[in-house]
């Protein structure tokens, strides 16, 4: 087995711009990436043109590191237009209608191409060779002089490691020593972003619904559509946001039909009229969520001290979204924590 200095286990936002950072410093590593695809929580399906945005999708100012990687990387962004008010469905317990959205709200950006545009433009600086797709990793062993990881078909070792799984999802990977009781317990009680939610996207020839300030936004915390606004580009115009976690359950055939007699409640036959529509639902992705995780409350023990800290005498750690210090669950977070385990790894490595 060739050894590296560093193996990054997930190829997710946090870990390839682990891998971006590292590649930027002549470190020698390997991603090893248990889907067919780089991404993880960070996911476009682009037909005809049209973006669908399956995960990850907004972010702002605030989100300083990642708009600085944005930059740096060249990337096409621009403001989401939610317009002057929103529609607010209370049924059954309250009526329908219209609320104005604050002038001051903070303004939210997405990008131009897809998010995935980020994900592309950071593969495109790493090697190819440096990169193993479909290796799920099952268990990693702490030996005399490395570290051993595991996959069904191929090990391979390093001087450290990075787990960038959710911290929940972590648990599927046997440690060798086991990791200290402590530390499993607080993995296993550490909610995974996104692991609840069901993103939906629908495609439409023009954008009938926008009427006199109103451009899409939509809310409700009883219907199957939870939240929904305005997306748009050459090809089209749409509508992305989220499901009600209480359809989770739902197949993906009654979910969009669910949402589209929801639509037409409001919009009337238009909204039947859609040229594409995606639904996915978070809960089944086993490579990014556990069942577990639907017991956990939204962003519990994300950014936890004890996350960040090392095992194994420094050569094991952990670099999800979800233990970061700085916006933890957030794509600004994976980049914060990649930032962070990059100058460590450095000076460790450069010793």
């Amino acid at each position: 087995m060739k050894t590296h200095d560093v193996i990054i286990v997930g190829g997710g936002l946090s870990g390839l711009s682990l891998a971006y950072y590292l590649e930027q410093n002549a470190i020698n590593y390997k991603l090893l990436e248990g889907r067919s695809r780089l991404g993880g929580r960070v996911f476009t399906i682009t037909k005809n043109g049209f973006p669908f945005e399956m995960g990850a999708t907004w972010f702002g100012e605030k989100h300083k590191r990642l708009m600085a990687l944005v930059k740096d990387l060249k990337i096409g962004y621009k403001p989401q237009v939610n317009g002057e008010k929103a529609l607010v469905d209370q049924r059954p317990f309250g009526s329908v209608g219209f609320i104005n959205i604050p002038s001051s709200e903070e303004t939210t950006y997405k990008f131009t191409k897809g998010s995935f545009s980020l994900i592309e433009a950071l593969s495109e600086k790493i090697p190819a060779l440096k990169i193993q797709l479909n290796c799920k990793v099952n268990s990693i062993k702490q030996q005399s002089e490395y570290i051993e990881v595991n996959s069904d078909s191929e090990s391979f070792c390093a001087k450290q490691v990075i787990v960038c799984l959710p911290p929940n999802l972590s648990q599927s990977i046997n440690f060798q020593p086991a990791l200290k009781t402590s530390f499993k317990n607080t993995l296993h009680q550490t909610h995974t972003w996104m692991g609840n939610s069901v993103k939906i996207a629908i495609a439409y020839e023009n954008d009938f619904w926008s009427n006199d300030g109103f451009t899409g936004t939509i809310f409700s915390n009883q219907q199957s559509i939870q939240e929904l606004y305005q997306h748009y580009n050459k090809s089209g115009y749409g509508l992305v946001g989220f499901i009600n976690q209480k359809f989770n359950n739902l197949s993906v055939i009654n979910l969009k039909e669910k949402a589209i007699k929801q639509l037409v409640e409001y919009f009337g036959e238009a909204a039947k009229d859609y040229k594409e529509i995606s639904i996915l639902n978070w809960h089944n992705e086993r490579l990014t969520t556990s069942k577990h995780n639907q017991n956990l409350i939204p962003h519990q023990t994300n950014g936890a001290k004890s996350l960040r800290e090392p095992e194994w005498k420094n050569n094991l750690w952990f670099g999800a979204s979800e233990t970061a210090k700085e916006n933890p669950g957030y794509m600004n977070g994976a980049v914060v924590r990649a930032e962070e385990l990059a100058k460590l790894l450095l000076k460790k490595i450069k010793a």
